[in-house]
């Protein structure tokens, strides 16, 4: 169907990110000129396909991505998705409720228990955080982002086991070695500890 505005969305969000931007624009436009012959979530998602690659406005953003919550409050992604959106505009006392209510909804969601953890350490509740964190784990759903929380966490509070731990699991982990590169060199600026800083980040570049 030439006219299916979701699968001009979906198939422009998946060239843009192949960086065929030409074509990606081209139909997520199209998409956007169809949104009235479409259902609610589906105008709502290509609504959000294009603020999100497009435009790149955030309230509007916001203002999507609230209205989704609103329509569909137990469904996992809208939740997830908005909490997402308010940590990165530094809002997180309103990523926090949203964060927690996802993972409520979904509680086997690894994006969830991430999103979670985001929130504490942003929210500086660094206890609550490693506990998110610990959690997560518990249920086996580490990954590389939980695990870097933890890193976080062990520099911030000095504790030097939870450090060794944590660079301990990243050595036998290699998809994680980049983003446990870059908090070291982050640390080691922070502790004025720029040859550290540099050398973390020679090999993250390597």
């Amino acid at each position: 169907d030439p006219d299916c505005a979701l699968a001009h969305a979906r198939r422009g969000g998946i060239a843009i990110a192949q960086h065929y931007e030409e074509e990606g624009v081209r139909h997520i436009e199209r998409a956007f000129e169809l949104r009235d012959r479409v259902t609610l979530p589906e105008r709502l998602e290509i609504e959000l396909v294009r603020c999100s690659i497009l435009t790149g406005d955030q309230q509007q953003l916001t203002e999507i991505l609230e209205t989704m919550r609103r329509a569909y409050p137990r469904r996992l992604s809208a939740r997830r998705r908005l909490a997402s959106h308010y940590l990165d505009i530094g809002s997180f006392e309103a990523a926090l409720p949203e964060a927690l209510e996802a993972l409520k909804l979904e509680p086997d969601s690894g994006a969830a228990h991430i999103t979670v953890v985001r929130a504490y350490e942003a929210l500086n509740r660094l206890a609550e955080a490693r506990q998110a964190a610990e959690a997560a784990i518990a249920r086996g759903l580490d990954s590389a982002l939980i695990h870097v929380t933890l890193l976080h966490v062990g520099f911030i509070t000095k504790d030097e086991v939870l450090v060794a731990r944590e660079r301990a699991w990243a050595a036998t982990h290699a998809a994680a070695t980049p983003v446990f590169l870059e908090a070291e060199a982050e640390e080691a600026v922070w502790r004025g500890r720029l040859r550290a800083a540099l050398d973390s980040l020679d090999r993250y570049q390597a």
